[in-house]
């Protein structure tokens, strides 16, 4: 593992975006797992720019939603992924819709599922089926979590 440590939001998200690049154009086709939010929001935007100036392409790799909208009590539905608020939703218009990744290379787990441990099932095993994760993005968050489960129903 190798630590980078920079001074400011957009140092971390230039240079974050730049092994991102490298890891594609070493391995089009990899796998991208990523959260969604303020941490990597940067470094998603400048993905983006490094594909408006024809300097990678996403054509050929896959990316998973590393967080999953879950209902967080009885009273809280599930969140389908075209909610504004969902994670895929938030990601997708950041990032997917700007870039050349097909439709079918961006994934999530089915949140409204009624089956929660089929859909995981299912969702680890197109990972593992793709050849597992090549680069997974992780938030960190104000308390200092990095790259977390949370479940707030039992907090």
């Amino acid at each position: 593992m190798r630590i980078i440590v920079k001074d400011t939001e957009n140092e971390f998200a230039m240079t974050i975006a730049l092994l991102l690049v490298e890891q594609l154009k070493a391995k089009p086709s990899s796998i991208i797992g990523t959260a969604a939010g303020s941490t990597t929001s940067g470094v998603h935007r400048e993905l983006v720019n490094f594909y408006k100036q024809n300097s990678v392409s996403f054509k050929e790799a896959y990316i998973f939603v590393k967080d999953a909208d879950l209902p967080r009590g009885k009273s809280e539905k599930p969140m389908a992924a075209d909610n504004p608020h969902s994670q895929f939703f938030e990601l997708y218009n950041l990032l997917c819709r700007h870039i050349d990744i097909p439709d079918d290379h961006f994934f999530t787990p089915d949140c409204t599922s009624d089956d929660p441990e089929e859909t995981m099932r299912d969702y680890l095993n197109k990972i593992a089926s793709l050849g597992g994760i090549d680069v997974q993005i992780v938030s960190v968050g104000e308390p200092g979590y990095i790259g977390f489960n949370l479940n707030t129903s039992a907090v």
